[in-house]
């Protein structure tokens, strides 16, 4: 798998994850591999 977007991109999307919570599967709650594949 490659990665969608360029270094300066996924920084910028990190710092505005920061407090949130993702459940893009919506299985088990919230899940670390949730995070991975937002």
């Amino acid at each position: 798998m490659q990665a969608k977007l360029t270094k300066k991109e996924f920084i910028e999307w990190l710092k505005t994850s920061e407090g949130k919570q993702f459940n893009v599967d919506l299985w088990y709650g919230f899940q670390c591999f949730d995070y991975a594949n937002a």
